[in-house]
């Protein structure tokens, strides 16, 4: 049934006309190579104003500024294992940008799967 999700009521139920988004921020809007203060918080303050519209926000976020699988020179090194560590790289911006959001006064969950 459209706007409903097991059995809870979505959409305006966040106080927006979208009720919730989805957005994939990449690993680079963070700092590159590795995190930037500045980065991190310019970021933050966009979410932070996004998220004072109402509108509930679900961030899909990369690791590429940290480590790109890809690119390891690790002949020894399975491809799997591999992109384990980039997802390793993944949740440490996810750290990162989770309290850097709660430091605004948001609030944010790292949610991951191995």
């Amino acid at each position: 049934m459209p706007g409903h999700a097991r059995g809870r009521s979505v959409g305006r139920s966040f106080g927006h006309p979208l009720g919730r988004v989805l957005v994939k921020i990449s690993g680079e809007a963070l700092g590159s190579p590795g995190l930037d203060a500045g980065m991190l918080s310019n970021v933050t303050r966009e979410i932070m104003d996004a998220a004072a519209t109402g509108v509930g926000i679900g961030i899909v976020l990369g690791g590429g500024n940290l480590l790109r699988a890809r690119d390891l020179d690790l002949p020894q090194v399975r491809r799997p294992v591999k992109d384990r560590m980039g997802m390793l790289a993944t949740v440490v911006n996810a750290l990162a940008l989770a309290e850097s959001l709660t430091y605004a006064g948001g609030k944010a969950t790292v949610l991951t799967a191995s």
